[in-house]
């Protein structure tokens, strides 16, 4: 198999772990993980800003991430968060935990 082939069945199987994708028909899965690009991030990278127009879906496979949101309505504003850790599970895949903030 070539690496794009691999790569994708890869990418399938982590995508099928995911409950968006659980009942998504394989071949749909392997031609969605055909068109992802995987990209690494600096810690305090920022991916997008509340309000921004969506142009994607991010998938955090490996790592951590903070998601907030500000509460404009208060004064001062408050902001509420989401830290969620990615790492190996005991099947190989990414296990998910996620923690508020």
């Amino acid at each position: 198999a070539k690496d794009g082939q691999k790569s994708a069945s890869y990418v399938s199987t982590f995508l099928a772990s995911l409950d968006l994708f659980r009942y998504w028909p394989w071949s749909d899965m392997i031609d969605l993980a055909q068109e992802i690009e995987g990209m690494q991030v600096d810690t305090g990278m920022v991916l997008f800003r509340q309000g921004d127009l969506v142009d994607g879906v991010h998938v955090l496979q490996f790592g951590e991430c903070r998601v907030e949101r500000a509460d404009a309505a208060s004064s001062p504003p408050k902001r509420y968060g989401l830290q969620a850790s990615v790492g190996a599970g005991d099947d190989g895949l990414p296990k998910l935990s996620v923690h508020r903030s």
